[in-house]
């Protein structure tokens, strides 16, 4: 499990209560169960006589909350080309890499037999792209974590190109039809686009 986003302390004789405790200390904020997980922790127990005689056992309280996390919608062994929007130089192409990447090993494959050049011919010529980012586990939030806000580009000496991404617009899956480096042959598969802006989303 990750770690928590927020943590919390209350004194309960039940989980309940002091979930309801919790919600009420932080004005709600952490209700909706799709986006958060909730977990409370029995700490010490503090009874006092006062408790005892109600035949009450009071505890402290730890709660974590925990961010969820959406189903991924990349697939481990897999490479993809996203279209990303950029700060003033329009769109450009990056390619997201899985971990254990299929395309990742067949470029190290040209490197070992001395193909490189073929290989970036074909890169450059059929899949144009500004960079490489990998990724681990695949899903949205990590997608547009990674991506918006990153420089794609360089830092240095006029000149030197640099551009923000502000937003991902698609996502296609390469999908490696030949992999004879001699003969290479690759397609495309759109797994993800963003949706039209509903009006008021402005």
């Amino acid at each position: 499990m990750s770690e928590p986003i927020h943590i919390g302390w209350e004194t309960a004789t039940e989980k309940s209560f002091a979930l309801d405790c919790f919600h009420d200390g932080t004005e709600h904020k952490f209700d909706n169960e799709t986006k958060y997980k909730i977990v409370a922790h029995k700490y010490k127990e503090i009874t006092d006589a006062d408790d005892e005689a109600q035949g009450l056992r009071d505890w402290e309280w730890y709660i974590e909350v925990f961010k969820k996390m959406s189903k991924p919608i990349l697939e481990k062994g897999k490479s993809y080309v996203a279209e990303v929007e950029t700060y003033g130089e329009g769109y450009r192409r990056l390619f997201l890499h899985m971990p254990g990447s299929n395309f990742s090993a067949l470029e190290e494959k040209a490197m070992i037999e001395e193909k490189d050049g073929e290989w970036f011919d074909y890169i450059d010529n059929e899949i144009y792209h500004d960079f490489n980012e990998d990724l681990e586990h695949g899903t949205l939030e990590e997608i547009f974590l990674t991506l918006i806000g990153h420089s794609l580009g360089f830092e240095g000496c006029p000149g030197d190109y640099k551009y923000v991404v502000v937003d991902v617009m698609d996502i296609d899956e390469i999908i490696i039809e030949n992999d004879n480096l001699d003969e290479l042959e690759m397609s495309f598969k759109l797994i993800w686009e963003r949706k039209p802006k509903e009006k008021g989303d402005e």
